[in-house]
Order: structure tokens, then sequence, then C-alpha cells
């Protein structure tokens, strides 16, 4: 998206005019966040900080929750002041993006989502859901645009699927290495890797015998002694092993063969 957005700037020579905030710190509050991109006009040091006009989250191994909480905070007047706030959700096991802009809505004072757009493939072709995305002059700019070499940004449906295609085949040559890291992280963080991916979490106690359809699955664990605690393991050094297993994080109490009570998960 980063690149879309460039060119239509360079179209309005603006090229050398904006300032992105890719991997840089913005004061948001009383913390810092670093947006996945941003941009906003360059201006002199003595005109102040810059602050993006509108910002890009993309989500992988994120959760929409926290992609959802990210959008809004950076669109709160008293966070990340933000005109607009884009989010992409990657699905990690379908060609799927879903892509959402924020904004803040004064009459009820809370951020909204007033554009959503689907993009699905199939036999190598991207199929848009959705109108497409409009970003006003004004809300990236912050001044009103001087017709008719300046005008709205608009990313069309050509745009969109030009997006989603290159996003599959970068996410095709990482598949692997993305699934050796996950896996790698399931074993030493099992709690967060749950929390970061939206999978579920069954944890085994070596005193029960379970069926495969009374297997416990529990969501949004904080902590691993939570988990311990849900399953009647109170001695948080019982000693314990993960495994991942078909979209699945199991914790196995005791190393108890979790094999045994196998099932669909």
């Amino acid at each position: 998206m980063n690149t879309l957005i460039e060119e239509a700037l360079k179209d309005m020579e603006l090229g050398r005019d904006f300032e992105s905030f890719a991997g840089v710190e913005v004061n948001v509050g009383a913390n810092c966040k670093v947006p996945d991109e941003g941009w906003a006009p360059m201006i002199s040091p003595r005109e102040g900080s810059s602050r993006p006009g509108v910002v890009l989250e993309v989500g992988v191994s994120e959760s929409e929750t926290k992609l959802r909480a990210d959008a809004k905070m950076w669109v709160d007047p008293s966070g990340g002041q933000a005109n607009i706030a884009i989010t992409i959700k990657i699905k990690r096991d379908r060609p799927l993006l879903k892509i959402d802009k924020w904004e803040w809505d004064a009459d009820i004072g809370r951020p909204r989502v007033n554009h959503h757009i689907e993009i699905t493939g199939a036999r190598g072709a991207a199929s848009v859901s959705g109108e497409p995305l409009l970003i006003p002059f004004d809300q990236i700019w912050r001044r009103a645009a001087q017709y008719p070499r300046e005008r709205d940004i608009v990313l069309n449906v050509e745009d969109l699927a030009f997006l989603a295609t290159h996003i599959w085949g970068s996410a095709a040559q990482s598949q692997s290495e993305t699934s050796t890291q996950f896996e790698r992280k399931a074993k030493e963080r099992p709690i967060e890797a749950c929390q970061s991916h939206d999978i579920h979490v069954c944890i085994l106690r070596s005193d029960l015998r379970y069926q495969p359809n009374e297997l416990p699955s529990f969501h949004s664990l904080t902590s691993l002694e939570e988990a311990l605690t849900l399953v009647g393991a109170r001695n948080n050094s019982m000693r314990h092993n993960t495994t991942v297993h078909n979209s699945a994080i199991v914790i196995s109490i005791n190393n108890t063969d979790w094999s045994r009570a196998s099932c669909r998960l």
C-alpha cells in the first residue's frame, strides 16, 4: 500500500514533500507507538514535530482484536490524533485480506469503521468485495487540495488486487520460515503465541483420562499460571511441555502423552 500511496503523491508532484512514519516512534498520549506506516506533509523543524495524518497497521501474526485496538488508539484525539487509520488483516491459512478504514466519529465520541473491503484469491486471481478505498487529500495533508493538480487518493479495484497478489506472493516465500518461528515461539511462550495467532489452547492433566470430545479449550489466557489454575494444577512448579498440533497449542501437564486423547482441533 505504501507504494500505491507514494505513486499517487508523486503524480500530484508531492513526491518530495511528504514524510513517512514507517518505524518512527510517535507520541500517543503518555506512551509512544510505532506504526507500520504513516504519512504526513514534510514540515520544517521550527514548525514543530510532525504527526501522521493517515496511519497503516498490518496484521499477520497479530489478531484482529489487536489491530482494532491499534486503530482505535491512532484516531483517538487524546491518543494518536490521526485522521484515518487503515488496518489490513492477512489471513495465514488462506488467501484473504480484510481492509478497514477507521475514523473518529465526533457525534458518538468513539472510533468507527466507515469502509470495509475483503479480497479473496482463487486460481491466481484476486476478487475484491467493496468500494474503492478513498483517502481524502485534506485528511493526509491537513489542508484543502489545490485542484486540479492535487486531489483525493483513490485505490481502485485494480490497485487493491495488485496489493493482494503482492502480499500473497511475499507470504508464500516466507511461509516455511514463519511456521518454524511460530513453532519455536509456541514451545517457549505458549500462551503469548495463542493470543497473537487467534488459536486454541488445549491443556491436558495427567490425572484425568479424556475422551476426544471432552478436551478442554480456553481462549485469551493471560499467563501460564492461569492456564495451570484452570485445569486444577495449582502448583506452578509442575513440569509441563508444549506441542504444536493442527493449529492448536497443547500443553501437557506432567508430560502427559496427549496423543492418546487425539482429536481434530
